[in-house]
């Protein structure tokens, strides 16, 4: 016997084909507002400096400063070390004052501080120590466009319209247009 899908899995079917094809127009759409509204830049900061702007590099390798809507204080630094002698992580303790809140928190490479909008991530330090650099990205839409269009391929990627993948796999309506697969159950 066939696997025909019934009219309720024919209109499901199609429903989850728009969905997906919805969900890869947003990963796209939010690709491209990134390239071309993000902005990026650098802060490199002292041990007690505080700045309110950072440095944008462009393609001639000179540097336009922009203004950041906060301050941010480079507070301390620790390394933390796996085995003696060896670094596993490295530690940044940044303040962020906007008007009268004053917030601090501890960054690495991989846990980057958010705020207004801004990603400040770690991205190299001095050999004693005593100085950052900082990675700034600003990016309000592109990056979160494209994370709920990869959401929607988690949500609606799942459904299958003709069974599951091992039916399929077994089922003679498949074989008939895949000769690979005939010679694969054959040989189970």
């Amino acid at each position: 016997m066939l696997n025909t899908p019934t009219s309720r899995t024919s209109s499901a079917a199609r429903w989850s084909l728009w969905l997906m094809h919805l969900s890869f127009i947003a990963i796209i759409a939010g690709g491209i507002i990134t390239f071309f509204h993000e902005k990026t830049g650098t802060i490199y900061l002292k041990m007690q400096e505080t700045t309110h702007e950072y440095q944008e590099v462009r393609a001639d390798q000179s540097f336009t400063p922009h203004p950041l809507p906060f301050y941010l204080k480079f507070e301390a630094f620790t390394v933390a070390r796996h085995l003696p002698g060896r670094p596993n992580d490295y530690y940044n303790l940044l303040s962020v004052r906007d008007g009268e809140s004053k917030d601090s928190c501890w960054i690495t490479a991989n846990r980057p501080l958010l705020s207004h909008g801004y990603r400040i991530i770690q991205a190299s330090h001095d050999e004693d120590y005593r100085g950052v650099y900082l990675d700034v990205i600003y990016d309000p839409w592109g990056t979160g466009i494209a994370f709920a269009g990869m959401l929607m391929v988690m949500l609606f990627g799942s459904y299958e319209p003709f069974g599951n993948s091992r039916s399929m796999l077994y089922s003679d309506m498949y074989h008939q247009y895949y000769p690979f697969f005939v010679n694969y159950r054959e040989s189970l």
